[in-house]
């Protein structure tokens, strides 16, 4: 291949010449080589610009499936059923229930979406772990907020609760052994509903991504840039359908967005409580350490756990370790519920 032509095609240059082209051409070719590697490694080094968020999603190892997406045994006993707790088109809930002819206990699974989207079809896939675990499962619906403004949604989640403890014989599930998992909005919910001490009293309550203080999210709507963050923002406004003139008791748009807050309705009578998050969830982190703070305040067992990144909701379950985490919390309470029932039972003449 001709590199160059001469001046005058009549002269055929001299082997030196042709020497010193090569040459040149070698040392060019070093000179782009090494520039090539310089820019490589100047590029390799700029992750410590990334914003810190970004620095710990890229520290953290790649999530793997977890052992919280097996499939049930091919020859579980599982009845399934909808049904209308109540008589909004959004009051249904789908049971699936393990027909062994043994009581077991239930998990009512709670869909996030900033209280004005989702649906329980997101747990199609989690569904049969809870089953193969001997875990019945609860799917409901709730009013989204352009629907019904607050306490609608918690009114909603007691309202299903309800239904599950009045037809527990049906559902062979143990009414006493019942816990609340809630993802994002739908943690919200399992916290101001598991909180509220009435009737319908649950074992334990799991939040993940949890924005336990709407009024939170709506300050942080501002703060965090994050697109999540500023439609959580809006959502918290239409959830609560007003905004306060003022920060206290007297007014009454701030009684409503204090009657949202998970950690106002600590009390010592509360179940245990576990809330998992991730540092960098647009979803500050903070919501679930106030919550367990005021739940530890008046004895209740409550622990949060701080996952590096930031997965959000149903990406949560995929870290390491979140799975068993979860199966942990719900196994060690559900045994000790049915041996004080056992034991109960065994007391009454």
């Amino acid at each position: 291949m001709r590199i160059c032509v001469p001046a005058d095609r009549r002269t055929q240059p001299h082997h030196s010449t042709w020497f010193a082209v090569a040459l040149l051409l070698l040392l060019t070719a070093i000179t782009l080589l090494t520039a090539l590697i310089t820019s490589a490694t100047s590029h390799a080094g700029t992750t410590d610009t990334l914003p810190p968020a970004d620095l710990v999603a890229a520290a953290q190892p790649r999530p793997t499936p977890d052992r919280l997406m097996t499939p049930a045994p091919a020859n579980l006993p599982l009845r399934t059923q909808l049904s209308a707790y109540g008589p909004h088109e959004r009051n249904t809930m789908q049971a699936h229930w393990i027909a062994d002819g043994r009581t077991h206990p239930g998990v009512v699974l709670i869909h996030g979406g900033h209280w004005t989207e989702g649906s329980r079809e997101q747990f199609d896939a989690l569904l049969p772990s809870f089953h193969a675990r001997g875990y019945s499962t609860f799917t409901p619906h709730y009013r989204y907020n352009d629907q019904a403004a607050w306490p609608a949604q918690r009114d909603d989640l007691t309202s299903a609760l309800g239904y599950i403890c009045a037809q527990a014989q049906a559902f062979h599930v143990d009414p006493s052994r019942l816990f609340l998992v809630g993802f994002s909005a739908g943690g919200h919910l399992a916290l101001t509903q598991g909180l509220l001490g009435d009737d319908h009293h649950v074992a334990g309550i799991i939040a993940i991504s949890a924005p336990a203080d709407p009024w939170r999210a709506y300050t942080d709507g501002v703060r965090i840039a994050h697109p999540s963050a500023a439609k959580l923002r809006r959502n918290a406004a239409r959830l609560i359908g007003c905004l306060p003139a003022r920060l206290d008791a007297t007014d009454p748009c701030w009684q409503r967005w204090s009657s949202s807050q998970a950690a106002q309705a600590a009390s010592p009578h509360d179940p245990p409580t576990l809330l998992l998050t991730t540092g960098a969830d647009f979803v500050s982190p903070a919501h679930s350490r106030s919550t367990a703070s005021a739940l530890r305040a008046v004895g209740v067992q409550a622990q949060v756990e701080l996952y590096p990144g930031s997965a959000h909701s149903l990406e949560v379950l995929r870290l390491p370790g979140v799975s068993q985490r979860i199966f942990t919390f719900l196994d060690q309470i559900s045994h000790t519920s049915a041996r004080t029932s056992a034991r109960r039972g065994a007391d009454q003449p």
